[in-house]
């Protein structure tokens, strides 16, 4: 033994000790402040002062208690070792006595690692209680902690294995959905921002996950990140080329084991994500850190991205006039957004439209995306490009983009195109549209790209009057893609120059089907839309709910609909919904209860199809201003009583877009309730939510 060593040792404890102890006495001294003025501290409890103090208070706490406890398990073993080598039979009695003290603790609790006592060895198959973990070794579990949670034991850590740790940090997720992470990053000042980028010198992949009705939540914050891990490769960079220079050969050679060169950079992903939050969280507006911070003065080298994913307008401009360069970026994907910001798109595809493979842009994405590459310097190409989806908008957007990307030699090329459509609209426009999206395919999509649809909408709307405007073959073929795969099915009672045939085969995935007021007011129009839906497999859904008609019309289009599956030996079908607008029929006179032109229901009901739910809206523009509510009410009460003897009825509910008159109605709803064959037993009739609800007791 080194007696020279042991009692330097003593010496370096001791002083450390007292160190510490100063520390501590300068500690309590600050917390007793905050104690004393705790009602001036609560006045601006919301402030990023009281913020950061909640914080480091957080994270001394933590170091306190990580040395406490370390010093709790290491002083009895000090003690033992002191005691062994005091030459006193007094001071050796103490020791026996903190060492069986110490055993009988251990014994109280439950033990984590085997207790020897003095002079007796562990057995041979024991492995040791503590394995020491090289400090690599820990950077890399410490690593896997997010900033949050990494901060607080950054004294513990010690400043060398802090800043290795968060070295290795290869993902950064700036989310609003957490609470804890929400508040944390809000709360995080910028150049805070920067430093954490600046010390994520190996990530790989940043994603921020924003409020979808707030884009712009934390967008100071993300790019801060971003600038500032390009900053932090720059300066690892710089540091490197000055030891090469510096050490030759040598620096080289411990350099070239490195995962990577730091000028080839590690970001490869920027990923961006709509959140819906939960209504009880509030996002201030504008939101936090929604500013930009002040534009670098070097250049932010990007090198290494290679995919920007869902970005929206609002994070796709962040980078304009900041000197941003990401020339290897393969796959570009963006976002709508809230608000058009400009040509946002151009910036990103400026940089990398060589190496550019894979192009998707959502809604208005066209327009935005014609101007880009219609702007770009001539002798720039998109060559490498060969997947392309867009949301079609205007048509002479849908030729810009045609005649941008022919110049740029995109001819024919694309192996996966997919041009999408919100609507098929009997419009002269839509037409249009149609016949320039043709084109495009035709200019720009490989031949083998053809075997599937390339203009498609997801199972949208279309119009019935639409198959009629055009005979073009290319058109034509367009079109019967779309109707066999829409949704909703549109008949506006237009006229049709040559009206399409319709068959169980021509509306196949169609469930809902909207009728304009028009197309129910004369017989000719009735006919051809009870012959439209009687050849819809799936309907489920029939709206009548534009240019209001009386409500007896809808009765009358649903028993010639029942009517017509009759006939064709289909027998009794069942229509899950059927939604109206209550005309002022209602208030206008309705004439007897078996009267033809009456809204009720009472000498329809065996004529009627099966319907589940009868759903009507009464909106101020549908009465007329000297309506007497009392007659109002009473006739609303009889169209709802009489829905709930339909066959399979389920539910009836009425909306009110006027409170005052749903004020009316529940008033006397409280006074008057409805006819009394709507027993409680059976149904659950009651207002709520501007609406009045009529539902039927499950036996």
């Amino acid at each position: 033994m080194d007696l020279t060593q042991l009692v330097a040792n003593a010496q370096s404890l001791k002083a450390g000790c007292g160190q510490l102890r100063d520390q501590l006495d300068q500690i309590i001294a600050q917390v007793s402040h905050v104690e004393q003025h705790q009602d001036h501290i609560a006045t601006q409890a919301a402030s990023p002062s009281a913020l950061l103090l909640s914080h480091q208070l957080g994270s001394m706490a933590s170091v306190v208690r990580l040395a406490t406890a370390q010093l709790q398990e290491g002083h009895p073993s000090l003690a033992t070792a002191v005691a062994a080598l005091t030459p006193t039979s007094e001071a050796a009695a103490a020791a026996s006595e903190d060492t069986n003290a110490q055993q009988v603790s251990v014994a109280t609790r439950r033990p984590y690692r085997q207790i020897h006592c003095s002079g007796q060895p562990p057995p041979v198959d024991e492995k040791p209680a503590r394995h020491q973990l090289f400090r690599d070794t820990l950077a890399i579990v410490f690593g896997c902690l997010p900033p949050w949670h990494l901060t607080p034991i950054r004294h513990a850590l010690g400043p060398a294995l802090f800043r290795q740790s968060a070295t290795n940090h290869t993902h950064i997720s700036i989310n609003c959905e957490d609470d804890h992470s929400r508040r944390m990053w809000e709360a995080m000042p910028i150049p805070v921002a920067h430093q954490w980028g600046g010390r994520a010198s190996r990530i790989r992949q940043v994603k921020l996950r924003h409020p979808d009705y707030a884009p712009n939540w934390c967008l100071g914050t993300w790019v801060s990140v971003v600038e500032g891990h390009a900053a932090g490769r720059a300066a690892l960079a710089a540091d490197k080329e000055k030891r090469r220079q510096q050490g030759g050969g040598a620096a080289a050679a411990v350099d070239g084991g490195d995962e990577s060169s730091d000028d080839e950079g590690t970001l490869e992903v920027l990923t961006f994500e709509r959140v819906s939050l939960d209504r009880s969280i509030d996002i201030p507006n504008p939101p936090p850190s929604s500013d930009l911070p002040p534009a670098p003065s070097a250049p932010v080298r990007l090198p290494a991205l290679t995919t920007v994913k869902d970005i929206p307008n609002e994070c796709a401009a962040a980078r304009v006039g900041r000197n941003w360069q990401t020339p290897n970026v393969k796959a570009f994907s963006h976002d709508y957004g809230l608000f058009p910001s400009g040509n946002c798109v151009k910036a990103w595809l400026a940089d990398c439209c060589e190496r550019l493979e894979v192009l998707i842009s959502g809604y208005d994405g066209t327009a935005m995306v014609a101007s880009a590459v219609s702007e770009l310097p001539a002798g720039r190409s998109f060559s490498s490009l060969h997947i392309l989806h867009l949301d079609l908008g205007r048509a002479e957007d849908t030729d810009r983009l045609r005649e941008a990307l022919v110049a740029r030699r995109v001819r024919r090329q694309l192996r996966s195109l997919r041009l999408n459509i919100l609507s098929v609209r009997d419009d002269a426009h839509e037409v249009e549209g149609l016949r320039s999206a043709v084109a495009l395919r035709d200019a720009i999509a490989n031949p083998a790209a053809l075997s599937e649809p390339v203009i498609d909408f997801g199972g949208g709307r279309i119009d019935i009057e639409v198959l009629s405007r055009t005979t073009e073959p290319h058109v034509q073929e367009v079109l019967a893609h779309l109707v066999k795969t829409a949704t909703t099915v549109t008949y506006k009672g237009h006229d049709e120059p040559h009206p399409a045939p319709i068959s169980d085969d021509t509306f196949p995935a169609a469930h809902t089907l909207f009728l304009h007021g028009g197309v129910l007011a004369t017989e000719d129009k009735k006919q051809r839309a009870i012959e439209v839906a009687s050849h819809m497999p799936n309907l489920t859904t029939i709206v009548a709910a534009r240019n209001v008609v009386p409500l007896s019309k809808v009765w009358c289009f649903l028993e010639g609909l029942q009517s017509e599956w009759v006939s064709r030996g289909e027998g009794e079908r069942s229509v899950g919904t059927v939604s109206s607008r209550l005309a002022a029929d209602l208030t206008q006179g309705s004439g007897t209860l078996w009267d033809g032109a009456s809204p009720f229901l009472w000498s329809r009901l065996d004529k009627m199809p099966r319907v589940e739910t009868v759903h009507m809206d009464i909106r101020p523009g549908d009465l007329d201003e000297d309506a007497d509510v009392d007659e109002l009410y009473t006739n609303l009460m009889e169209v709802v009583t009489s829905s709930t003897e339909l066959k399979g009825h389920k539910t009836t509910k009425v909306t009110f877009v006027d409170r005052d008159i749903f004020d009316a109605c529940h008033q006397r709803f409280l006074s008057r309730p409805a006819r009394p064959m709507l027993r409680p037993q059976e149904y659950r009739l009651f207002f709520h939510d501007l609406s009045l609800h009529v539902e039927r007791r499950t036996q």
